[in-house]
């Protein structure tokens, strides 16, 4: 059977090893997407080349044109207006695999262009060696228009886990050969980069020459970089505006004359695409709801060509990014001091989850954000549940260590004599926590006397209880032999004064009664003097002079009182908890209070005045913690 420590490291290593698994297989992709989105919306928009233009086959193409499809006399006639405006490269994102009456009219338009690279769609259906293998095509492209054509590539776009369609694979396989995305295609003829320097390396990055290193992930494709929302990148013309200033062109008295947009589109590369609403080609992306496809290829050509990438960091990288974050977050939780440690280590969540945003904002560097701060949050949680479960077990602890100190404490207070002489005696006390610094005593001598003792230590809580318990010590030992209150108090203080090093010191009322005189002789050490209360009616003080409580100074001079007490007299000792006991308003109890309780209570017992006094002291109290100890002891003479 493994022991407790054992089976809490066996725990805490198989959670090390399950938030690993989590972690470097992507089980929280879908959020990881979600934030990653946030940093898209979060940067600034990127550079875009001004040479790159989209021709949009908008609505008010299809409406006052043609319905989808147009016809393909009419793209042959858009490649001719392009061309003869000197654009470098035009790239469309249309598939043209269906055989239709006019497809030798734009073969022709497309040899004579010399610059247009045309798309198909392959069928991939599953990922082998870091990229994707297509066993068919999902839509050709025409024969005949696949041999005039500067370049052919793929216009695949894959789609991720929540619809949103980020990620476009540069090479799928087809048999044995890697065939190229279209706008990989295009910016190879752009650069000038010979196909056979085109590198491969799977999960890793796809090499074009020596000018970049697109970086891939293990399905061989590359996060698009999105240069911002739809409408304010790259320069957009409309399909149809083109077919109007090249048809005023013709009608013009000397040819052709190029329009200011028609003249504005020398040197570019064209993207042209499907941009009409509603359409197959709208999908959501990283940036918006309702984003182009021809916007990715766009994004995809810019990026390549201006080396601007999203890199994301491999599974590994982010496994050992998540186990020193987790790291730091223990390091903190337990070296440095509290609260302080609770403000490090969230601003240690803080930090991280900026620096993953200026990451990605200034660098394109992509790393995991969700599933790391899930399980920090975690562990940061697991550790402060630790921690209580841990502090209620040592306060579990403490408690019954305090309740043994209670009893041990307890056994040092002496029973109620019951043999006193003419006389009935009662005492009480009540801790504010679990030992006090309270204490009360009682010493019967041989003649009959009895000795009454109440003091009040500084301070509360364990201190005061062990210095009680050395006080009443002492104190019995010198009671035997110094009969008079006076000299047993300064006995007791030069003994205290010469050994305490704790600081404390004790307040002190000391009586000795002689039934033989119905006398009490008191002496005080700087305690609230106490009662006589006669018939029950009327309330007299017993004060004296000198007196300053014991361990403060070694010479201190202690005076002694005697006062004739009559039957039925009540002698009343107590400790300021009684009189500084407070209500929920912040009101103290109070002497006054204190009187008026045992005014007029004929035929109480000395119990019964203990008692009652502590009911009314409970009444005026409730609802308000107790924070001072409460002792009050009586004397009734009989």
């Amino acid at each position: 059977m493994l022991k407790k420590s054992d089976r809490l490291i066996f725990v805490f290593v198989i959670l090390i090893i399950l938030s690993g698994l989590i972690s470097y297989f992507r089980v929280f992709d879908r959020y990881e997407l979600a934030l990653l989105d946030l940093r898209f919306q979060a940067r600034l928009p990127q550079k875009t080349d001004p040479q790159i233009a989209i021709i949009e086959i908008a609505n008010d193409t299809l409406k006052n044109m043609h319905s989808w499809p147009l016809p393909r006399d009419y793209h042959a006639t858009i490649i001719q207006i392009l061309s003869q405006c000197g654009v470098r490269a035009i790239i469309f994102d249309i598939l043209l695999s269906e055989p239709t009456g006019d497809d030798a009219i734009l073969a022709e338009s497309v040899k004579r262009a010399g610059c247009v690279y045309l798309p198909y769609a392959l069928r991939p259906e599953q990922i082998k060696d870091g990229v994707w293998e297509a066993q068919d095509f999902d839509t050709t492209l025409l024969p005949e228009l696949a041999k005039v054509a500067q370049g052919t590539g793929h216009a695949n776009v894959l789609t991720d886990i929540d619809g949103k369609r980020r990620r476009i694979p540069l090479l799928i396989k087809y048999q044995d050969d890697f065939l190229p995305q279209l706008s990989l295609r295009a910016a190879q003829g752009y650069l000038n980069i010979p196909a056979e320097k085109i590198k491969f390396s799977a999960g890793k990055f796809v090499q074009l020459g020596d000018y970049c290193r697109i970086p891939i992930d293990n399905e061989g494709s590359t996060v698009v970089s999105l240069s911002g929302r739809w409408v304010d990148t790259f320069t957009h013309y409309s399909y149809y505006d083109l077919f109007i200033d090249y048809a005023q062109g013709l009608l013009g008295k000397s040819g052709l004359a190029l329009s200011p947009r028609l003249a504005s589109l020398k040197n570019k590369v064209c993207f042209v695409g499907l941009t009409a609403t509603g359409t197959a080609d709208i999908s959501a992306s990283a940036l918006e709801a309702k984003y182009p496809l021809i916007g990715l290829h766009a994004n995809l050509f810019n990026s390549i060509i201006s080396k601007n990438f999203i890199r994301r960091i491999s599974p590994l990288a982010n496994l050992v990014t998540l186990y020193l974050l987790c790291l730091l977050n223990l390091l903190l939780a337990f070296k440095a001091k509290a609260p302080l440690n609770i403000l490090y280590r969230i601003g240690l969540f803080l930090l991280f989850v900026l620096g993953g945003f200026l990451l990605f904002i200034f660098s394109g560097i992509w790393i995991d954000l969700f599933c790391p701060a899930v399980i920090y949050l975690l562990l940061y949680l697991g550790i402060n549940v630790w921690r209580y479960l841990k502090e209620i077990r040592q306060r579990e602890i403490l408690e019954k260590e305090l309740d043994i100190a209670r009893n041990i404490q307890r056994s040092f207070l002496k029973d109620v004599p019951k043999e006193a002489k003419a006389a009935e005696l009662a005492v009480a006390m009540d801790t504010a926590r679990h030992v006090g610094g309270d204490l009360y005593d009682f010493v019967q001598f041989g003649d009959g006397r009895v000795g009454l003792l109440v003091g009040d230590v500084s301070g509360k809580g364990v201190p005061a209880a062990l210095f009680m318990a050395q006080i009443i010590s002492r104190f019995r030992y010198f009671a035997q032999d110094y009969f008079s209150p006076a000299e047993t108090l300064t006995k007791l203080n030069e003994d205290v004064v010469r050994d305490s090093t704790s600081g404390l010191f004790v307040t002190m009322a000391y009586l000795i009664y002689d039934p033989a005189k119905r006398e009490i002789t008191l002496a005080s050490a700087g305690h609230l003097p106490p009662l006589v209360v006669r018939d029950l009616q009327l309330f007299e003080k017993i004060e004296v002079s000198e007196g300053m409580p014991l361990g403060l100074m070694a010479e201190a001079v202690f005076e002694e009182k005697q006062l004739k007490l009559q039957p039925k007299d009540l002698v009343l000792l107590y400790t300021d908890g009684v009189t500084e006991a407070r209500n929920s308003q912040g009101a103290e109890f109070g002497e006054e209070r204190l009187i008026q309780a045992l005014t007029g209570k004929q035929g109480v017992s000395s119990k019964q005045a203990v008692e009652l006094l502590r009911s009314q002291i409970q009444a005026f109290s409730v609802r308000t913690p107790q924070h001072d100890d409460i002792t009050i002891m009586a004397l009734l003479v009989t």
